[in-house]
């Protein structure tokens, strides 16, 4: 009897697992959801030879408990051959960390670009609940003065802004197929995944096409957190210092909180850095 039981019971959780793996095979991401501000509107950009006008750049400004106080979004024109610098954006909190780019411009303009999970009103994003086809793939294109700021004067996380070793002809064309990418977002969505799809696991698809194995395929790609080791190793960060003169010399957290909310933001930041 018991030996019945256990093979029913055996049976029946096979079922349960094909029934759930079905589910998540058939499973579509959409751009129908109830968003929060930080996720509503979806940027786009159109382009015009040379010129990119990127429309929703994000702006806001947040509370100590990060609610949004100032919802506030721009349009901006931006010459892709004026490209001058890509920086690699390092924020680590433990095994896991976020990165992203934020690309400089002759003309003292900037722009970043942050690939994350699109999460719902509902949702809070965990690691594991990614691995199911539970949070769409979004392209956050913002302000430094939005992108830097609400991590490290709100979450009062550390950043480590990185100088790339990417060249001004790979930096314009990344910046060209990152924005092309969010073009094709806004019709055709896609799932974001922990694992094989995550902040940057996506962002090293992009940069491989033009800096073969900047970021190649590796465990920290999963375990974020260990990333700067796998960037720094390949040449994808460029410095003459070692990682950990690096990782101290190029860590802007304090200075970022002390500059605060100016309009010069972007140039007070890099001051002093090579």
């Amino acid at each position: 009897m018991q030996k019945r039981f256990f093979i029913l019971t055996g049976f029946l959780f096979l079922i349960f697992l094909i029934c759930f793996f079905i589910c998540q095979i058939i499973k579509t991401p959409s751009n129908q959801g109830d968003w929060p501000l930080i996720y509503e509107k979806i940027p786009e950009v159109e382009f015009s030879g040379n010129l990119a006008l990127v429309k929703n750049i994000r702006n806001f400004r947040y509370d100590e408990k990060e609610n949004v106080i100032s919802p506030d979004y721009y349009d901006k024109i931006y010459n892709l051959s004026k490209v001058k610098k890509v920086w690699f954006i390092f924020e680590p909190f433990g095994y896991a960390a976020h990165t992203f780019l934020s690309f400089e411009f002759e003309d003292n303009n900037y722009l970043t670009i942050s690939i994350e999970a699109r999460t719902q009103k509902h949702q809070k994003y965990e690691a594991f609940t990614g691995i199911l086809r539970s949070y769409t793939l979004f392209y956050v294109v913002a302000d430094e003065r939005d992108a830097f700021l609400v991590r490290t004067n709100i979450r009062k996380n550390k950043m480590i802004l990185f100088p790339s070793g990417l060249t001004k002809e790979q930096g314009s064309a990344l910046l060209v197929d990152m924005l092309m990418e969010i073009n094709d977002l806004k019709d055709n969505p896609k799932w974001y995944n922990t694992i094989t799809a995550n902040c940057t696991s996506v962002l090293a698809q992009h940069i491989n096409k033009f800096r073969p194995q900047s970021l190649p395929f590796s465990w920290e790609l999963v375990f974020t957190g260990f990333v700067d080791d796998l960037a720094y190793n390949s040449g994808l960060i460029k410095t003459s210092l070692i990682l950990r003169q690096a990782k101290t010399y190029y860590d802007v957290t304090e200075k970022s909180r002390k500059i605060g909310d100016n309009l010069d933001y972007s140039v007070l930041i890099r001051h002093g850095l090579e």
